[in-house]
């Protein structure tokens, strides 16, 4: 009978340290070397895409509150008058544009009655209904709130009249993500790839 040519149990380990102590003490120190260099490799891709996605979501978050309180001020009149076919042409072109972020829109009338409702037909929507109702309590109504939540920026504006007074409803506007997480997709292959070719150099 043929005695098998595979190792396992001990034999297997026996060979693994057999093979190592016969190592010369330059592979063994390049064998270290490439391990350091690995790991310090995976800990800056690591970090440069935590740093990034940090950085563009901030930068998102300053545009979509910035542009969201533009639009406040467009629909201020259409709430003042309570006309939602004049706030909803106060959005619609932006909110349809190929390349917007925009989710979601609600408009609210001061005592928190739903005016106008929107939802994008190619990105992926956001219960912003559902979030207005749990987590964001009456109150807040006076604030600017921005969020970050799975998958998108939420952003609510208290609407002043046209000349500026007092609150006459409220503007909450679901962004998308999406774009930005293509971004940071990116930017991480282009970390492994250069990781990549770091190791094949060695």
């Amino acid at each position: 009978m043929a005695q098998s040519d595979s190792l396992d149990g001990p034999e297997l380990t026996a060979t693994h340290e057999h093979r190592l102590k016969g190592m010369s003490v330059v592979r063994k120190m390049a064998v270290v070397a490439a391990l350091v260099v690995i790991a310090g490799i995976t800990g800056r891709v690591t970090f440069g895409i935590y740093n990034q996605r940090s950085t563009l979501v901030e930068q998102g978050e300053q545009s979509f509150l910035a542009i969201t309180q533009l639009l406040g001020k467009n629909i201020a009149g259409g709430l003042r008058w309570n006309k939602p076919e004049a706030i909803e042409r106060a959005y619609m072109e932006f909110a349809n544009a190929e390349n917007s972020m925009i989710s979601d829109i609600i408009t609210l009338t001061r005592d928190d009655t739903v005016l106008t409702t929107y939802q994008s037909s190619r990105l992926e929507v956001f219960n912003l209904s559902a979030f207005l109702k749990v987590d964001v309590a009456a109150e807040d109504r006076n604030q600017v709130i921005v969020e970050e939540v799975p998958g998108h920026v939420v952003v609510i504006v208290p609407v002043g009249s046209v000349d500026g007074g007092d609150r006459i409803g409220t503007l909450a506007v679901a962004w998308s993500l999406a774009t930005l997480e293509n971004e940071i997709t990116n930017a991480l292959l282009s970390q492994l790839v250069l990781g990549t070719l770091c190791l094949a150099a060695m």
